[in-house]
């Protein structure tokens, strides 16, 4: 595992392909077990979870793919809607055969994700268990607090969101756990990787205990 005071810029992971809707997606795979599925926003890839994945891989099988049109993934003849992103998202999970799946999950693969966990609620770790990095005021789910049983919320007040709101977050779902990782903006995961790391495999392994 890297030093905690490092933010590496290396991306040590093997690269794999896989096709959903007549194009390729790249993602990384590393460990084993349960998939831990990180989906990043846009317009990014797979290589903001570089410094978050290692402290994962001990605990399941961290899945990490580049959206259709980003990273190294096939950029076919789309309008890239959100509704594009959200087909080649659960081609990409029907494709791999993921099943009791934890989501990790930023930006538009915050989206995504809740859109996925909204539809395929079965196909989630202890129901519905989310993992959010940022919750964005425009998002506007309305999600009911009896649909998030699980919730950890890594926030840097200030940035897209402000205090006012991770307050009003905090107040309100009972089942959140926030975390304030200090200064930053948007991109987090270049911020402070090693406290969301850590923090993310402490709750990961809670997950499966009672209380």
């Amino acid at each position: 595992m890297a030093n905690v005071q490092e933010i590496s810029a290396e991306f040590p992971f093997r690269s794999n392909y896989v096709e959903a809707h007549g194009s390729r997606m790249h993602y990384i795979d590393e460990g084993s077990g349960d998939p831990i599925l990180f989906l990043h926003g846009n317009p990014t890839s797979s290589y903001l979870w570089r410094n978050i994945i290692p402290y994962l891989t001990p605990l399941g099988r961290c899945i990490a793919p580049d959206l259709i049109g980003m990273g190294r993934s096939d950029a076919p003849d789309l309008a890239y809607r959100f509704v594009d992103h959200a087909r080649y998202a659960e081609g990409f999970i029907e494709k791999l055969g993921l099943k009791n799946i934890t989501l990790v999950i930023h930006d538009w693969g915050s989206a995504l994700g809740f859109h996925y966990a909204m539809r395929n609620e079965n196909n989630i770790k202890m129901g519905k268990p989310i993992d959010v990095y940022e919750v964005v005021s425009n998002y506007n789910e309305k999600l009911q607090e009896s649909e998030l049983p699980k919730l950890l919320f890594f926030a840097s007040p200030g940035g897209l969101i402000n205090a006012k709101t991770v307050e009003w977050c905090k107040q309100t779902l009972k089942n959140l756990e926030a975390i304030n990782i200090g200064a930053g903006i948007h991109y987090l995961q270049e911020d402070n990787p090693h406290r969301i790391g850590s923090t993310l495999a402490k709750w990961y392994t809670g997950l499966s205990q009672p209380g």
